[in-house]
């Protein structure tokens, strides 16, 4: 890094029209959302350890007072987030900071997969060094700022865990594999492009222009540093022709788990049949079809059916009046959580329980439940002009618009279904036998 000249920063007064990110409470978890984009991005020069972390932590206080235009953030502020104990230099900060306004990355910002579409930006428009106060001024160039303050489609970052990486491949690898933690493995990439997000555009004399070098030097110690510092386990795969590797991908385990622990999840996938229903449910009670497919991606099912369970009791109340609004009612309801999902009383808890009913479609729906992962694992593996014909297919068959699936937008609903889609298309309809043998292998043997 070059020297920086005086003339390069800007020394502010304190003024009062600028708002400053609020201080963060000791013990709050430090997690972001990083849209897809700026996950796997391709930087002309390679990125360091501490300017990966440093666009991480303006992303992160940006998503936090998403409303401004620019930010600014205190010295204090942002130290720990980054990990920078070096208090005698700080303005090694700044000139990092000054680094990202002259970091051109390319980025894909395709939102139909029939229509690819690469972006070129820095990763930073401003940076102002607000000297009296301690401080760093910081702004996004407007495209990119859509991107990263309202992601589509995201993984949320623990800011902790990036702190502890220490080679340039470890944090670009996390979070790629980061976003495929669920479905186990990543789709394939040739790997000159994993090795242009890792060290960016290589001379024709590099070592890095050969596998064996890039895979010894930098491939190898990112995937020791994640596996030991890092909550997920990943495993190289190499796809050859001949001798010759030609494309890479990841087998990732979450740890402490045999597989990805799919239905464990807050936002789990939950079967289509009953996310269809759920849905004309809130569309009967007047939420309008955006405002409907926005609540069913957001909350958790027995949420849901609990506010609407509360809204229609509400309005059918003979000693209160009518609802003026349903809409309004549920959705108040549901946002402040005044109809959470009743828990048995002490008298019910305190009979013998019961065993759980097992019908046709319970076991079936379990079964399809479990092949749901790899069917998604499987369509991130195709090439993108086979992807692009599984989803017109799938597409032009959807029944209702809220079924269409769109993999740039985050909306389980149709996600939910489009993998429900894939489950029958690639193994059609389970047999009696398999549904058995799934549930009761012992019996089967």
């Amino acid at each position: 890094m070059s020297d920086i000249s005086t003339s390069s920063i800007r020394q502010l007064a304190v003024t009062t029209s600028k708002q400053s990110v609020s201080a963060e409470k000791r013990g709050t978890p430090v997690t972001m959302r990083k849209a897809k984009e700026a996950i796997f991005v391709f930087p002309e020069k390679p990125l360091s350890v501490l300017q990966r972390r440093l666009f991480n932590a303006c992303v992160y206080f940006a998503q936090r007072n998403p409303g401004l235009q620019s930010w600014v953030v205190q010295l204090s502020q942002l130290e720990p987030i980054i990990g920078y104990n070096d208090s005698s230099n700080r303005r090694y900060i700044m000139g990092e900071l000054i680094s990202l306004m002259k970091a051109h990355v390319i980025w894909d910002a395709t939102v139909n997969p029939q229509d690819r579409r690469l972006s070129v930006s820095t990763l930073l428009a401003d940076v102002t060094h607000l000297v009296d106060q301690r401080a760093y001024e910081f702004s996004f160039s407007p495209k990119l700022r859509e991107v990263l303050l309202n992601p589509e489609i995201w993984q949320r970052i623990d800011l902790a865990i990036s702190q502890r990486f220490r080679s340039m491949g470890t944090a670009p690898l996390y979070e790629w594999c980061k976003r495929y933690e669920r479905t186990g493995l990543t789709s394939r990439w040739a790997w000159e492009d994993f090795r242009h997000a890792v060290v960016g555009i290589v001379e024709e004399d590099s070592i890095y222009q050969q596998y064996k070098f890039f895979k010894s030097k930098i491939l190898k110690r990112a995937i020791a540093e994640v596996n030991d510092l890092s909550d997920i386990e990943v495993t190289l795969k190499e796809y050859k022709n001949g001798r010759v590797v030609e494309q890479i991908q990841f087998e990732v385990r979450r740890k402490n788990s045999a597989r990805p622990a799919l239905e464990s999840e807050p936002g789990e996938l939950i079967s289509a049949p009953s996310v269809t229903t759920l849905l004309e449910d809130v569309l009967r009670i007047g939420v309008t079809p955006n405002r409907a497919a926005q609540i069913i991606n957001e909350y958790a099912p027995e949420d849901i059916r609990a506010a609407l369970n509360h809204t229609v009791l509400r309005d059918a109340a003979s000693n209160k009046e009518p609802l003026k609004n349903r809409a309004s009612f549920f959705i108040c309801s549901l946002e402040k959580g005044y109809a959470k999902p009743v828990a048995l009383t002490p008298a019910v808890a305190t009979t013998e329980p019961s065993a759980p009913l097992l019908t046709d479609a319970g076991l079936r729906e379990s079964f399809m439940r479990s092949r749901d992962p790899l069917a998604e694992a499987s369509f991130l593996a195709m090439a993108l002009d086979e992807q692009a014909n599984v989803l017109h297919d799938y597409n032009s068959r959807a029944t209702h618009e809220q079924l269409r699936y769109d993999p740039a937008k985050k909306a389980k609903l149709s996600k939910t279904a489009f993998i429900r889609y894939l489950n029958l298309r690639l193994w059609g309809e389970p047999s009696d036998a398999d549904v058995y043998a799934f549930h009761f292998p012992k019996a089967e043997a």
